[in-house]
This record gives structure tokens, sequence and C-alpha cells, in this order.
């Protein structure tokens, strides 16, 4: 997993993933950060191709699967849409 952390950002804080060629994402394994502090509640995902998915969080530190239609890409820009609390929001995946 690769870990990302803002710098005190909440809501519109966002990462862009850029691959080398295109692959077809069918599921995104996302671990929200360990403080309970810092957990997000909503995720927009927009792909390359313009399309945008987005994704409700449970309040867990605790793995979850993002599943989708397979969407096939080069980048995927994710973007915290809505928080539970906000200090350092951030993720793995």
């Amino acid at each position: 997993m690769q870990i990302w952390v803002s710098n005190g950002q909440g809501i519109a804080a966002w990462m862009r993933i850029e691959f080398k060629k295109e692959y077809q994402i069918t599921r995104i394994v996302y671990k929200d950060r360990d403080n309970t502090y810092e957990r997000n509640k909503r995720l927009a995902l927009t792909f390359s191709d313009g399309r945008t998915v987005y994704e409700d969080l449970k309040n867990t530190e605790m793995p979850q699967v993002l599943k989708s239609k397979a969407i096939v890409t080069k980048e995927i820009v994710i973007t915290i849409d809505e928080i539970y609390t906000n200090i350092n929001n951030g993720f793995a995946i």
C-alpha cells in the first residue's frame, strides 16, 4: 500500500495516480488513517476518460474494497469529497 497524507487539509484535498500504460480497474483497496480524527467519509475518483465515481466510506481504519464496473484508465485523481473529522486527512491504497 502507498500512503498519502495532506497537510491540514480535508475536503477538496486530492492525489493523482498516473500509470505508464492503461489498466483496467475493477477495485481499489482503500485504508483510512488510523487516527479517528483524520477520517474521510466520501471520495470522488476521476479517471482519464473524465468519468467520476463517488465512493462512500465507513468510519474505520480497516481496509475497504471499492468495487466498480471495469474502467480502463491511465490515471486516477482521488479527491476527498466529505470527511468525518479533519486534522491531516489522507489514506493508503
